[in-house]
């Protein structure tokens, strides 16, 4: 039997194909390339610390006015708003200041004087009646001076009513020669004290204003002076919700021999026509430059007897 021919070891040598693919290996000259970010993400972190500068920078000023005040050694200056309270709590306690007055009576209207009457008037209705006499005034004692005063403004205090006032003293036509003192005071007007207490005070008990040795005929002196009164002497009246307060300025001109000169004024702001109207005391402090006087003449002979040496 014939025998085969051996296999070629050329072609039997050769490796069989692997299964797995292969893998080249990146030569090691060559670095790997990066991966590629986005250029504007560079923005971020920009904008971030931009913020946090602006932040730290808005922090500092404001804290920069109060770190300068405590190196000074002093307090900063309170708030627009802070300053609006603190005027408003003032509005409030002088509201309070004003409404803890003693609370006082009502005022009581002054009674109208009846007419005397006339029996021959009533019997004979159409005959006239007889004029009545002009009442002529008091005999004045030695040496009468007349008196003028002015206000010059009134005022008004969380303590005090201040009267500024100008008197002018004009000398008879004899004239005078012994010296005179000039005495008075201020007080508010009130239905709670009588007539005599109001009108007709106790010269003794008034301080000394002025004095003056002595005038030559029509001999004019001018004066200058200061009436203090405490808000919690004024005997409020009340109108309403309104507190007012009616000023009574009393001067009594005094010489040596026990002759007296008295003069009482009420003053008041010009109301309608020629009447005054009350001071309020309920609109907080403040100044009155336009002031009205009215002398109440019968304050000149209130209790007086015929044979008193004080002048009318």
């Amino acid at each position: 039997m014939p025998s085969l021919p051996a296999p070629s070891e050329t072609a039997s040598s050769q490796p069989a194909p692997s299964a797995q693919p292969e893998i080249s290996q990146p030569e090691i000259g060559q670095p790997a390339s990066a991966a590629h970010w986005p250029e504007w993400w560079l923005a971020i972190p920009a904008a971030l610390v931009a913020v946090g500068i602006g932040v730290f920078a808005l922090l500092r000023r404001r804290r920069a006015p109060a770190t300068a005040w405590e190196e000074a050694g002093l307090e900063p200056e309170a708030e627009p708003e802070d300053e609006l309270v603190d005027d408003a709590a003032d509005a409030t306690l002088t509201a309070e200041a004003v409404a803890a007055l003693d609370p006082v009576p009502a005022v009581s209207p002054i009674p109208r004087v009846q007419p005397p009457r006339n029996p021959d008037h009533e019997r004979n209705p159409g005959r006239q009646p007889a004029p009545q006499p002009v009442p002529t005034p008091a005999p004045s004692g030695p040496g009468v001076i007349a008196v003028h005063f002015e206000p010059v403004s009134l005022r008004l205090s969380l303590v005090y009513a201040t009267l500024q006032y100008r008197l002018t003293l004009s000398a008879p036509e004899a004239g005078i020669s012994q010296p005179w003192s000039v005495l008075g005071d201020m007080i508010s007007a009130h239905a709670s004290l009588s007539q005599a207490e109001q009108l007709a005070p106790d010269p003794s008990s008034l301080p000394l204003r002025h004095s003056l040795d002595g005038l030559a005929p029509g001999e004019t002196r001018a004066f200058k002076g200061e009436l203090q009164l405490p808000l919690n002497a004024i005997r409020v009246m009340r109108q309403g919700q309104a507190s007012l307060f009616v000023p009574l300025v009393r001067l009594c001109l005094a010489d040596g021999q026990g002759h007296l000169e008295r003069r009482v004024f009420t003053l008041g702001v010009p109301g309608e026509g020629s009447g005054l109207a009350p001071i309020r005391l309920d609109t907080g402090p403040r100044d009155h430059a336009e002031l009205a006087v009215r002398e109440i003449e019968a304050a000149r002979t209130i209790g007086h007897g015929p044979n008193s040496p004080i002048a009318a």
